[in-house]
């Protein structure tokens, strides 16, 4: 288990991650003991929330309250087509009877080496905080980062991975050239400067034609 997560984690720490920024592949234990892979395919290509304690030990209410909250929210209006699930700093049978508990409906992630935090930029945690949510698009680029006390963020949070599934339903190209249209892929800064290239001037040479081996061009 450490093997793997050590090869699908590529560095140890990290700058305070932002939107746009792509978050390292890693691999955690649930609560129940399976793994969790970030590029399975139950996972890729979904809109994902992780939510990641960052309370004191021993101080966790805020945090708790916090997935109480998104628990509610997601009973009441569904998640199916996205990914929630809380990393903590736990061992596997904390986060199981954490989960029974609270009754919560989604996966508790163990990662007592702090491993995925460092890559994420949360070592140190920010202070004065219980948890810090991520929002991801499918592609697992960052859409937000919201750092904050209990069920206060969660509503916001929430309707924000809302807007992604909405985002993410199938769209129908009347016409288009032969090839594979992958949403996302660029920037809108990339794809804007694209354009400005493309409406340049060139220069343009007029000739009456070349002449090669007797031949007229």
């Amino acid at each position: 288990m450490a093997n793997l997560v050590a090869d699908l984690i590529p560095f140890e720490t990290a700058r305070q991650l932002e939107a746009g920024d792509r978050i390292p592949p890693f691999a955690l234990t649930a609560q129940d003991g399976t793994l969790f892979n970030s590029h399975s395919d139950e996972v890729a290509g979904l809109p994902t929330l992780l939510i990641f304690d960052c309370g004191p030990d021993g101080e966790g209410t805020g945090f708790e309250s916090g997935l109480a909250a998104l628990n509610d929210q997601i009973t009441k209006t569904g998640s199916h087509d996205s990914v929630v699930c809380a990393i903590t700093r736990g061992i596997e049978t904390g986060n199981r009877d954490l989960q029974e508990r609270l009754g919560l409906t989604f996966d508790l992630l163990s990662d007592p080496q702090g491993r995925v935090y460092r890559a994420c930029g949360l070592e140190p945690a920010p202070p004065g905080c219980d948890a810090v949510v991520f929002v991801l698009d499918p592609q697992f680029r960052v859409v937000r980062i919201t750092a904050g006390r209990g069920a206060a963020q969660i509503a916001e949070v929430h309707n924000s991975l809302t807007r992604l599934m909405e985002d993410s339903e199938p769209q129908t190209h009347q016409t288009h050239a032969p090839m594979l249209v992958i949403k996302n892929a660029l920037t809108r800064e990339d794809c804007a400067r694209l354009i400005d290239v493309w409406h340049q001037p060139v220069p343009v040479w007029k000739t009456d034609g070349l002449l090669c081996d007797g031949h007229e061009a």
